[in-house]
């Protein structure tokens, strides 16, 4: 693996989150619920407006590391925590990403693993997520790291004239 920083998104790395979601929205549209043209994300004022939501929100980035200092981020992953305390024990995993180049590093499992964490700081027992079913690397990436599938949504994701069945699991912590 290529040494990477796993670390929580700051302000600071706004543009970089801009890039690389739009990056992934258009090369793996049925892997999102979000397209690009609708996509929360559509400026860096969205993206510091999501972060301010902390702790509840966050973003955590994987970073490629030239020497001792930053570079590019090469992958993203957020969570969110619902407000209403009947579910506050719950949070959803959103927005996995890593660009084809970083992949198979190692860096899905570092940042969902950064999630899970953060969430048990928080006292959150479960991590929920949705993956599409066609998505073999990311459903494998989930159950090793010990999502199991609870249900599945058969129209989850419709693209123009593509469906494609949402797979959801989730994670004990």
């Amino acid at each position: 693996m290529k040494p990477a920083m796993i670390r929580q998104i700051e302000a600071d790395d706004a543009d970089g989150i801009l890039t690389l979601r739009r990056a992934g929205l258009l090369n793996s549209p049925m892997s999102f619920g979000a397209a690009p043209e609708t996509d929360q994300f559509q400026s860096i004022d969205a993206v510091l407006a999501y972060l301010a939501g902390a702790p509840q929100n966050v973003l955590f980035g994987a970073f490629e590391l030239q020497g001792e200092t930053e570079g590019a981020l090469l992958g993203m992953a957020g969570m969110f925590r619902g407000r209403h305390s009947k579910i506050k024990h719950r949070a959803t995993v959103w927005g996995m990403y890593v660009a084809p180049k970083a992949r198979k590093q190692g860096l899905g499992r570092a940042l969902i693993e950064a999630i899970a964490d953060y969430a048990s700081e928080l006292g959150i027992d479960y991590l929920d997520l949705a993956v599409s079913e066609g998505s073999t690397a990311a459903y494998k990436l989930y159950e090793s790291a010990g999502f199991f599938e609870y249900g599945r949504h058969p129209a989850g994701i419709r693209h123009e004239e593509r469906r494609t069945v949402e797979v959801l699991l989730t994670r004990k912590l």
